[in-house]
């Protein structure tokens, strides 16, 4: 009877821990944008929580249970927007795939795939490796099934993710932009 008490009050504990360590308070970037009464709020907040998490650090560090992280991490106000356009001979691009464009849904189902996407989208720590390789392959792919086309052009845009639903709110930036032309043309 004594140890189903003390197992109840240790179980009882650790989530308490988990819980307070756990809790979402305003970090780095985040912090810097809040109003001064809000920042200083976290602040006092995540001292107040260093405090009480003082006696686990022992445990923590043993056992490296400690993750925290933003849960949409990649949810970050700045934004790229892909584009894939082709060119016949000299004329003008035209746009083949812009996310969210029903006008130019061309291979939108394996582009937006989220696997295909972690390969092209641009993540916390800028350009993905396979960006290259992407773009490569998604050219190669469109001058295989668009024969008209001279040329495809992969790019990403810069923008902005608007709050509350909004939208997004493009900038005419593009950057990573590659050429790829039939036959390797100049």
């Amino acid at each position: 009877m004594v140890w189903a008490r003390v197992r109840a009050a240790l179980i009882a504990l650790v989530m308490a821990v988990g819980l307070l360590d756990g809790l979402a308070i305003a970090e780095g970037r985040a912090k810097e944008r809040l109003s001064p009464p809000l920042k200083r709020a976290a602040e006092l907040a995540s001292r107040a929580r260093a405090g009480l998490l003082l006696p686990f650090r022992i445990v923590r560090q043993a056992l490296v249970y400690n993750q925290r992280w933003t849960l949409f991490g990649g949810a970050q106000e700045e934004r790229h927007r892909l584009w894939i356009e082709g060119r016949v001979g000299k004329r003008r691009w035209t746009i083949l795939y812009r996310p969210h464009d029903a006008e130019h849904a061309w291979f939108a189902d394996s582009v937006e795939y989220r696997r295909v996407r972690a390969a092209w989208n641009v993540g916390r720590k800028g350009r993905r490796a396979s960006y290259d390789a992407f773009a490569l392959w998604i050219a190669k792919h469109a001058l295989r099934e668009r024969p008209d086309l001279s040329a495809v052009r992969v790019r990403l845009e810069e923008g902005e993710i608007l709050p509350r639903g909004g939208g997004f709110q493009p900038s005419n930036r593009f950057v990573l932009e590659t050429v790829h032309r039939r036959g390797g043309q100049p």
